[in-house]
């Protein structure tokens, strides 16, 4: 259900996580409310009773545009069908591509190639700074919404916002044309599964050829559904791989106590939640803190990932690298080694 609000004013009942959900009880059942902006969704556990109640009031009081099944929000197609559900922006994509010339271009099957180093560089060619800030905020959008698949590229390619060359606004074409050849990628959510929170932890050591600074890359999967993704270039050099790992596993262990708090205030039950890391000095460190040349340059702060290892908060396990799926957050991947991960996340738009 969908409804647009004005000068909507938060309550008594928001989420201490995140003070755009709120969470209302009610003898007939429990509602979840999201607000962003003038935008309204809402989830409950008893529409007839419950939702027409909140929503009534609502309209009285501040006036309501549209109310009904949820299918279009900020952008983002909803799909429900009976058994999952599918987030697209299939039609933004497409007015994306549109508006710098690109509807009619060939696709290609990776966000960035392999083969290619960007780097700044002083000296190159310049490229129309402001046709390649529009791009890549188009691209920035569509990649927090909907295409994890994308974070890398267009991480890498925001560090060249200024004074962008040739050779960056060939990138940004190039992912563009990746997601011509994508456009019917949708987040897939079936509606029944366990209760299993799993995240996959990766980085690419000194993979930042201007600043030798490494990229952190990491899904968090509830129920085998993707609902959080990140690919950042890390704020330290990392002197070896299990230190840029470590700094990875530390910010990835973050940002899953946040989801997991804000899981419990709208009343989500969850049982053990797995760290999946496919570096195994990085796991004896997180499990014996055993001070060496190679790991005592690592920041305190990153330490804290042991603690919460250790006492049983989330539970580690070592992966191979051909199913560390964050790998795509952290570097350029071939289309052989790319397709496996797009599998798992993605259904097509039908």
């Amino acid at each position: 259900m969908k409804c647009d609000a004005h000068n909507d004013k938060a309550n008594k009942l928001l989420s201490v996580s995140d003070p755009c959900v709120h969470t209302l009880k009610h003898e007939h059942g429990e509602m979840i409310l999201c607000v962003c902006v003038d935008d309204l969704i809402i989830c409950s556990s008893n529409e007839d009773e419950l939702s027409k109640n909140i929503v009534k009031k609502i309209e009285d009081k501040y006036g309501i545009k549209e109310y009904k099944e949820l299918d279009f929000v900020l952008g983002i197609e909803v799909l429900q069908r009976k058994d999952h559900i599918l987030l697209s922006q299939k039609a933004y994509v497409q007015r994306l591509l549109k508006k710098h010339n690109m509807e009619d271009c060939n696709g290609v099957r990776t966000p960035m190639s392999p083969s290619q180093k960007l780097t700044r560089n002083p000296d190159g060619e310049p490229a129309d700074e402001t046709t390649y800030r529009s791009i890549i905020g188009g691209l920035a959008f569509v990649m927090t919404c909907t295409r994890p698949d994308i974070a890398f590229a267009v991480s890498k390619l925001s560090r060249y916002l200024n004074a962008p060359t040739k050779d960056h606004m060939q990138a940004a074409l190039h992912l563009l044309r990746c997601l011509k050849h994508t456009t019917e990628f949708c987040l897939h959510y079936p509606r029944d599964g366990g209760r299993k929170w799993n995240i996959y932890v990766d980085a690419d050591h000194g993979g930042c050829l201007d600043t030798r600074r490494s990229t952190s890359g990491r899904l968090i999967f509830y129920n085998g559904c993707l609902i959080s993704w990140k690919s950042k270039r890390q704020t330290v050099v990392a002197k070896s791989t299990a230190e840029a790992e470590h700094i990875a596993l530390s910010d990835a262990i973050t940002d899953g106590i946040w989801l997991k708090n804000l899981a419990k205030e709208i009343g989500i039950d969850f049982n053990d939640t797995t760290i999946h890391e496919d570096n195994i000095p990085c796991l004896q460190i997180a499990k014996n803190p055993i001070i060496t040349q190679r790991t005592k340059g690592i920041d305190i702060s990153c330490h804290h990932a042991r603690e919460h290892i250790q006492n049983g908060t989330f539970n580690s396990q070592r992966i191979g690298s051909t199913e560390q799926t964050a790998d795509m957050l952290t570097k350029p991947l071939s289309p052989a080694t790319l397709t496996p991960f797009v599998d798992k996340i993605f259904a097509r738009h039908r």
